[in-house]
């Protein structure tokens, strides 16, 4: 089947689902379960980004065997959970996230190997132990860094979109013969589903964020080792690094300068401020959220394409994420200090 009858058919199923869940009034993104998303839109969203790209999974995704799918069912059920506010507690989902993680790593061997770093290399291959915690570490931190930017509309979704837009833009610059037909299914499903996010008809949600962040990552992982004498692993972490910096930097910020709760929710993330910036010149929700989305990614999108033409020169890629950092850095100092003085309201 061509893959492009893909964009038709979820276009019609995310139409159809959102109408259902609307009508029934269920899995309705609501104020009280994301405080953080009520100024985005007043509606009540449904939350079918993450639904419907599992049943991409389940029926495209041929090279997912059924233990794949079943352990990627479990993360998307965790965050539905989160979703409904059933399972409220941080502590609870991410102790199943790191259960599950592990789980799934080691039983299908979805293994880091190559870090550039000698030291570390060899303790990788000569411990199973290593290996499995490495790799589910890495993963978990992009999960849940993933599901922290997912606060603007574009943003999470356009993110996982531009990450397998550099895989696949890697592979036209090393004009490379390997094929993998989930790259274009997933690009447009994602197309589809920006359609209706851009409009705030659709939102991820923590299943979905949850859902495409670790299949991004598993794809990463597979694609790395492939690639492993065209590519530097430092290329991967240039895809990743936003949502893994965004993570750390929420942590450090809220646990060692704001003193507050790190598994507290709040509304001081770069996309935040850069939404708020937005907003005072435009003053409608909708417009600035989407506009921030696109503007995040779109700088994103330039440090990739940069990554690109450099992916195995370790020592550019390191340069381009310290740069990247540095960028991110200075954009929160300063738009925080905006802030501070209610220059926007």
């Amino acid at each position: 089947m061509n893959n492009i009858i893909i964009f038709p058919i979820y276009f019609f199923l995310f139409y159809l689902l959102n109408f259902f869940f609307k009508k029934n009034n269920f899995l309705l993104d609501k104020s009280n379960f994301s405080t953080h998303k009520k100024y985005v839109s007043k509606n009540e969203v449904p939350i079918t980004g993450g639904i419907l790209f599992y049943s991409l999974i389940l029926f495209f995704f041929q090279e997912f065997d059924i233990i794949d799918k079943i352990f990627l069912l479990l993360i998307l059920i965790i965050g539905l959970l989160s979703d409904t506010n059933i399972l409220r507690s941080p502590f609870k989902r991410i102790a199943l996230q790191i259960f599950v993680i592990i789980s799934y790593v080691y039983t299908q061997e979805i293994f880091i190997l190559d870090t550039r770093f000698d030291l570390l290399d060899n303790f990788l291959e000569n411990s199973i132990f290593l290996k499995v915690i490495f790799s589910s570490f890495c993963l978990i931190t992009l999960v849940n860094g993933t599901n922290f930017i997912d606060g603007t509309n574009f943003l999470a979704g356009g993110y996982i979109l531009t990450a397998f837009l550099g895989l696949m833009f890697f592979l036209i610059n090393v004009e490379s013969t390997y094929k993998d037909n989930n790259f274009q299914i997933i690009a447009y499903f994602l197309i589809v589903f920006l359609i209706f996010n851009i409009f705030s008809l659709s939102y991820l949600g923590d299943g979905g964020a949850y859902l495409i962040s670790i299949v991004l990552g598993i794809v990463c992982i597979k694609f790395s080792s492939i690639f492993l004498n065209l590519m530097s692993p430092f290329f991967i972490v240039l895809l990743l690094w936003y949502p893994a910096l965004e993570n750390l930097f929420s942590i450090i910020r809220r646990g060692f300068f704001e003193n507050k709760n790190v598994n507290s929710a709040d509304n001081f993330h770069l996309h935040h401020l850069i939404f708020k910036l937005i907003k005072n010149q435009i003053k409608k929700n909708q417009i600035a959220s989407s506009l921030t989305g696109i503007f995040i990614n779109t700088v994103i999108l330039i440090f990739i394409f940069f990554g690109i033409y450099f992916a195995n020169d370790t020592k550019v890629l390191i340069f381009l994420i310290i740069l990247k950092t540095i960028t991110y850095f200075f954009s929160y100092i300063y738009l925080k200090k905006t802030f501070n003085k209610k220059i926007y309201k």
